[in-house]
């Protein structure tokens, strides 16, 4: 698969979409996309499980992240701060029956306040 970029318009490219969605539920929409999949879009340093990098994709979703213009922002730190948020949803929506730590809950704090005030 040739790597794709997504625009600022609400629906994936059709070469994207067919890369991060599975085939029941490409509807194109990138609300419709699980945290996963948006760490897919700009995580620039992807690999398959046998540790080959995934080129397509990271060209992608090197484009993805020039095209969002936050210069100021590291990437690295925002991608892993951005799959921390997924495995904290991924416990809530799973219903560990662990409560969220002090620390979770301050880990989703400060990625709302970053992304106020990126947007």
């Amino acid at each position: 698969m040739r790597g794709v970029a997504f625009t600022r318009d609400t629906r994936l490219p059709q070469a994207l979409k067919r890369a991060v969605q599975s085939n029941d539920r490409k509807t194109g929409k990138i609300a419709d996309l699980m945290f996963g999949q948006y760490v897919m879009l700009l995580d620039g340093d992807q690999h398959n499980w046998h540790g080959h990098r995934k080129e397509a994709l990271c060209a992608a979703a090197d484009q993805n992240w020039q095209t969002l213009g936050w210069t100021g922002v590291n990437r690295v730190q925002f991608v892993r701060q951005l799959d921390r948020v997924r495995e904290i949803r991924n416990q809530i929506a799973h219903f560990d029956p662990e409560p969220l730590s002090p620390q979770r809950a301050e880990d989703l704090r400060q990625f709302v306040g970053l992304l106020r005030q990126l947007t």
